[in-house]
């Protein structure tokens, strides 16, 4: 939960200084790797605060000398590059022209990072700290019948479709007078292509997740899903990354959610389904009457304020200052808290519940 937390606060910061920019190349990143020697840096950041004094304008180079001697500053703070290494941002954040306001944020990182940089420029390098927030649970999902095809990710909570197709395969009725097996063989040859298709987008969008990848999901009704699993359609490393092959009503991209529903033996340890254990938890406690189970910001609120909340559920559609609030009154009463998504079906109905629940202790 720690870590969910920091990548909560850390993706609001990123959005943050993403919007900022300076009004000249005065705005300083830094990344030191972990393990890197930390006077090295100083004595760089040193050396371009006497490189900045050859900038020509006097505005700019005023910023950036103050910016360079605020994060020396900083540094004096610490005795040694911390585990995961150091990250940080420092500038004129100011929007109006000839007025000042030097900010800096170091960053507490959640994992270590191996990037050394120093740039200056008029946004902030935000790139390698964006790694940070990923989800590290990774798999790639495809849904296919002889009309459609999808192909996605699941990351995380989240359900990514990155390709989608429709073929040109016709219904297995005779027309126009043709022959059977002319027909057949015509059919047969246009279901061939699109699953060559498929999997040449499959190969080209898996293979660039390299290892990340950590399994692959083929599902979809009847059985040519089964003869693209089987067949040469995906390269060999790839294949040997299914860990299932699901049968579900639809292809395409509803086809993607039914083959994560019907895979939750195959996913068990992944955040969406852990999600979705705890909605149905919820769900179930609210079919039976229990008054374990409760939901609206009045109840749920009064619920924190009495100390009764077990797990506090928010819907991540929710306002983000009204879930800091709720997450901080959790924190005080020692309650879980899970931010769930909409991406599923439950998700999606606890959020038309109001996106708002929680689980009592008594």
């Amino acid at each position: 939960m720690e870590n969910e937390k920091k990548k909560k606060q850390l993706k609001k910061l990123i959005y943050q200084l993403s919007k900022m920019r300076g009004r000249h190349t005065e705005l300083v990143s830094i990344y030191v790797p972990s393990g890197y020697n930390l006077n090295e840096v100083k004595n760089q950041i040193s050396q371009e605060a006497g490189t900045a004094s050859n900038i020509k304008s006097k505005t700019t180079r005023k910023n950036v000398v103050d910016a360079l001697e605020k994060i020396n500053q900083r540094l004096k703070l610490y005795n040694q590059t911390p585990e995961n290494g150091l990250v940080i941002f420092c500038g004129n954040i100011s929007e109006k022209e000839g007025v000042q306001k030097i900010q800096l944020w170091d960053i507490d990182l959640i994992d270590e990072i191996k990037t050394r940089i120093y740039r200056c420029e008029q946004r902030f390098i935000l790139e390698p700290l964006k790694d940070q927030i990923k989800e590290k649970q990774l798999y790639g999902l495809i849904s296919i019948d002889t009309s459609e095809a999808a192909i996605g990710f699941l990351r995380g909570k989240t359900i990514d479709i990155v390709f989608k197709a429709k073929s040109f395969v016709p219904g297995k009725e005779i027309k126009g007078g043709q022959s059977a097996q002319r027909f057949s063989r015509v059919r047969d040859g246009l279901i061939l292509n699109f699953k060559k298709q498929i999997g040449e987008n499959a190969n080209n969008i898996f293979s660039a997740e390299g290892k990340n990848l950590e399994g692959i999901l083929i599902g979809g009704p009847g059985g040519i899903k089964d003869d693209f699993a089987s067949g040469d359609f995906l390269s060999f490393a790839l294949k040997k990354k299914i860990i299932a092959i699901k049968d579900s009503g639809y292809a395409g991209e509803y086809g993607i959610k039914e083959l994560i529903t019907a895979s939750e033996k195959d996913l068990q340890n992944t955040a969406i389904m852990k999600e979705k254990i705890i909605i149905n938890m919820f769900f179930e406690l609210l079919k039976k009457n229990s008054s374990l189970g409760i939901y609206g910001l009045n109840e749920v609120k009064n619920a924190l304020l009495n100390g009764s909340v077990e797990t506090l559920i928010i819907s991540d559609e929710l306002d983000e200052n009204l879930q800091d609030e709720l997450e901080k009154m959790a924190e005080n009463i020692s309650a879980k808290t899970h931010i769930v998504s909409t991406q599923t079906q439950e998700g999606a109905q606890f959020y038309s519940l109001g996106g708002l629940g929680a689980i009592l202790r008594y």
